[in-house]
C-alpha cells in the first residue's frame, strides 16, 4: 500500500498536509487517490520529502503501539544523509528514555521535542510534536486537526490490515507549497 503525505501550506509554525492512499487496478495501475485525512506537523521539524516505510511497534513514551516512519535506504544518497530515522523511544537505551522523561516533568520541553520521533500520532497542535511527529485528523482552523483520535485509529488499522498480509506501507512525502 502506497500512502502520499502532500504538504500544501505552512501557518503559524504548523505545516498543513493531507494525506491520500494509491488505488490501483488489479492489474496494478494507477486509478486514483483516496483522501485519508488531514495532517499537521511542526515547522522545523518536519520530515524530509522522500519515501519512508510505515512500521508498526509498542513507543515506551506513548505507552502504546504507534505508527513509526523509517526512510527506505533507497532514499539516502550519500553517507553524509541523514540515516535512517528510527523513535529513540524504541531503538536507545531505556536509560536515556528515561532521561527524556524526567527533562519533559520538569517542563524542558525543548529537550523533548528536540528527539527525532518520525511517527504518525494523535494530537490538535504542532507546538508538542517531536520531531518528525505527524498528527492525523480533520482539518479545523488553521494548523489544528480534531478528531484525531478516531482518525489515527482507521489509519492504524488500515496499515495494520496490509501488514498482518505480509504487505508493506510506504508513505511518500511531497511538499506542494510555492
Amino acid at each position: 500500500m502506497k500512502l502520499i503525505l502532500s504538504r500544501f501550506r505552512t501557518v503559524r509554525g504548523a505545516v498543513i498536509g493531507r494525506l491520500f492512499q494509491e488505488i490501483l487496478d488489479r492489474k496494478g495501475s494507477l486509478i486514483d487517490h483516496e483522501r485519508i485525512c488531514d495532517t499537521v506537523e511542526r515547522e522545523g521539524g518536519n520530515l524530509a520529502p522522500g519515501e519512508y516505510r510505515v512500521e508498526i511497534a509498542k513507543c515506551s513514551f506513548h505507552h502504546r503501539k504507534m505508527l513509526f516512519l523509517h526512510r527506505l535506504q533507497s532514499e539516502i544518497s550519500s553517507p553524509s544523509d541523514e540515516a535512517p530515522l528510527s523513535c529513540s523511544c524504541e531503538s536507545c537505551s531505556s536509560e536515556s528514555c528515561a532521561e527524556e522523561r524526567k527533562h519533559h516533568e520538569r517542563g524542558h520541553l525543548s529537550a523533548l521535542h528536540a528527539v527525532k520521533c518520525p511517527m504518525f500520532q494523535t494530537g490538535n497542535g504542532p507546538f508538542t510534536l517531536r520531531q518528525g511527529g505527524i498528527l492525523v485528523g480533520e482539518a479545523c482552523p488553521p494548523g489544528f486537526v480534531i478528531h484525531s483520535q478516531d482518525t489515527f485509529l482507521q489509519l492504524y488499522d488500515r496499515i495494520k490490515k496490509v501488514i498482518a498480509r505480509k504487505g508493506e506501507v510506504v508513505v511518500e512525502v511531497v511538499e506542494e507549497m510555492g
